[in-house]
């Protein structure tokens, strides 16, 4: 009777303890952990990426575990919870993206809190931008009328730095394209820069290219319209790349129309849109 006894006792004390258990372990959950990445971050090569990240458990915190791949100039993050924070905190962790990366590598960055009993994690991965300058959001048009043409209100000459017409008084110093036209009745689809202007033919998208594209472009290329004598031949659809004056300011132009009335009016003209960009040196 009393071995009954005993084994009756042991059995509730043990179905006691695994309901104990149970319930500590429902109450032993994760930490949290939320992370952001601030606004405006360009993801260039040598700018900061800035994390925010928040963190919160019922147990005590203890560590911040921050892992970078690969690893950019702030490294690997290991930060102690302070005792002041112990159930809720935030941090903020800067990743400097390494010189070592290039445009469209990836990087994946993992946030791992740890409290007394439990451990999560959070992980962000970003693609490296490029450092290319881009051309300005604004598109010019412009217009040259064929040189023949008498009138003040038909200008052969166009400024790119100005963004306007010139006609054929105008200084040389201003007119960086002006349409060759040599015979009466004829319209020349060519221009050259009175300048130091130059132009070259390239394969670039006008919508996507960028300034450092249309520089590699220009500089591979076999520069033109210098004067009359190398004048530079155009076409409608054709993409051109000018370095402006000597400059490291480029524009990419796109010649939109081109209208040849084929009489003697010489109310013929070349249409044109382009944008400019300037590549610090």
């Amino acid at each position: 009777m009393k071995n009954r006894s005993l084994l009756l006792v042991s059995t509730i004390i043990a179905s006691i303890l695994f309901m104990f258990s149970a319930c500590v372990e429902d109450t032993n959950e994760k930490p949290t952990i939320s992370v952001s990445i601030e606004s405006g971050a360009t993801y260039k090569v040598g700018s900061t990426v800035k994390f925010q990240i928040k963190v919160s458990s019922n147990e005590k915190l203890q560590e911040l575990v921050v892992t970078a791949n690969p690893t950019g100039a702030s490294g690997t993050s290991n930060s102690t919870i302070p005792s002041s924070d112990d159930y809720s905190t935030t941090f903020v962790y800067d990743y400097v993206i390494p010189s070592s990366l290039k445009s469209g590598d990836n990087v994946t960055i993992s946030f791992k809190v740890v409290d007394k009993v439990e451990t999560n994690e959070e992980t962000k991965t970003f693609t490296v931008g490029s450092n290319d300058v881009q051309f300005g959001t604004s598109t010019n048009s412009g217009k040259i009328y064929n040189a023949n043409n008498p009138s003040s209100d038909y200008p052969s000459g166009w400024d790119l730095v100005s963004n306007e017409d010139k006609n054929g008084k105008a200084s040389p110093s201003e007119v960086d394209m002006f349409n060759l036209t040599a015979a009466q009745g004829k319209f020349s689809y060519k221009w050259y820069s009175k300048n130091s202007t130059l132009y070259v033919n390239t394969s670039l998208d006008f919508n996507t290219a960028t300034v450092n594209q249309a520089e590699t472009a220009y500089n591979n290329g076999s520069p033109g319209g210098s004067n009359s004598s190398s004048s530079f031949s155009v076409s409608n659809g054709a993409i051109i790349v000018a370095k402006i004056r000597g400059t490291n300011e480029y524009a990419i132009i796109k010649i939109t129309n081109i209208v040849d009335d084929g009489n003697d009016t010489n109310n013929d003209y070349i249409e044109f849109s382009y944008k400019k960009g300037t590549i610090t040196k």
